[in-house]
C-alpha cells in the first residue's frame, strides 16, 4: 500500500513538472522616480515613464494591471548627462522579461543669486529682498522677482524673465513676503502770484483797520477791491462785480 502512494505521488509530480503552465505577456508603462540626487544638483530632464515587458499567469490577463514602478539611481554623479539603466519593481507572482531601455538622465549644478523684490503698486514688502535657487542654466533667465498676494497682508514671490513670465524650476527663499500699503502722499501745495487791479477810483481801504468802519466797527465789503468780510477770516478780491475768495 505505501509503495502504491508513493508511486502515485511521483506520477502526478512529474506530470505537472511536464505540463506547461500558461501564461501571458503585457507591457506596462511604469512611472519613472529618479532617487539620490546630489545636494547642489538639479535633474533637470528624463523621462516621465519606461516601458517593460512582464509575463504573468493567464488567470490573471483579466485582472487589473499591476502597480510597476521604475527606479534609477544617481547616487555619486555629478553634472552632465548620464545613460542608466533604471530598474523595474514588478509584484508577485509577474515576471519581468524584458527590461526598460537605457535612458538618458540630465543633472545640473544648482546656484543661489540675491534678487530684490518688486512689490504691488502702493505697498511695501519686507525682506525686500530674497534668495533664488534652481539650475544654473534657468538661473541666468530671472530678470526680477515679483510679489503676488496671497492675502490682504502676505505675497508669495515668483521669479519672472525679461517678458513677465514665471521662470520654471526657480525657487525663493523665503518663498513668501509681508506686505504693508505706504501712507497716503502729503497734500500737494501750490503757491500763486496775484496781480490785483481795483476799479477806477477804487482800491483797498486806508487809513483804518481792515475791515472796520469809521468809528472802528466792522465794515462788510462792498465794491470792488481787496478787503476782509467782516469776521476777518476771509480776503475778499472784488473784480468786475464777481466775487473771488482766498482762504
Amino acid at each position: 500500500m505505501a509503495v502504491a502512494l508513493v508511486v502515485w505521488m511521483l506520477a502526478v509530480g512529474e506530470r505537472t513538472r511536464t505540463s506547461p503552465v500558461l501564461t501571458f505577456d503585457l507591457v506596462v508603462q511604469a512611472p519613472l522616480e529618479v532617487v539620490n540626487v546630489g545636494p547642489n544638483l538639479w535633474m533637470i530632464s528624463a523621462p516621465e515613464y519606461v516601458a517593460a515587458r512582464l509575463r504573468a499567469p493567464k488567470e490573471l490577463e483579466t485582472a487589473a494591471l499591476p502597480t510597476v514602478t521604475a527606479v534609477c539611481d544617481v547616487a555619486g554623479l555629478g553634472p552632465g548627462r548620464h545613460v542608466l539603466s533604471p530598474s523595474i519593481i514588478a509584484p508577485i507572482p509577474y515576471e519581468l522579461v524584458q527590461a526598460p531601455e537605457r535612458i538618458v538622465v540630465e543633472l545640473e549644478e544648482v546656484r543661489r543669486v540675491d534678487v530684490n523684490v518688486d512689490p504691488p503698486q502702493g505697498y511695501t514688502v519686507a525682506p525686500t529682498s530674497v534668495e533664488m535657487e534652481g539650475p544654473a542654466s534657468l538661473l541666468v533667465r530671472v530678470h526680477r522677482a515679483i510679489a503676488v498676494f496671497t492675502s490682504d497682508s502676505t505675497a508669495s514671490v515668483i521669479a519672472v524673465d525679461e517678458h513677465g513670465q514665471a521662470v520654471p524650476e526657480v525657487v525663493a527663499y523665503p518663498a513668501g513676503v509681508s506686505v504693508q500699503a505706504l501712507p497716503p502722499p502729503p497734500p500737494e501745495i501750490r503757491y500763486v502770484e496775484l496781480t490785483v487791479a481795483a476799479g477806477p477810483g477804487e482800491g483797498a481801504s486806508q487809513g483804518a483797520e481792515p475791515g472796520a468802519g469809521a468809528n472802528g466797527d466792522a465794515k462788510p465789503a462792498s465794491g470792488k477791491g481787496l478787503q476782509l468780510d467782516p469776521d476777518g477770516a476771509r480776503l475778499i478780491l472784488t473784480i468786475d462785480e464777481d466775487l473771488k475768495e482766498l482762504r
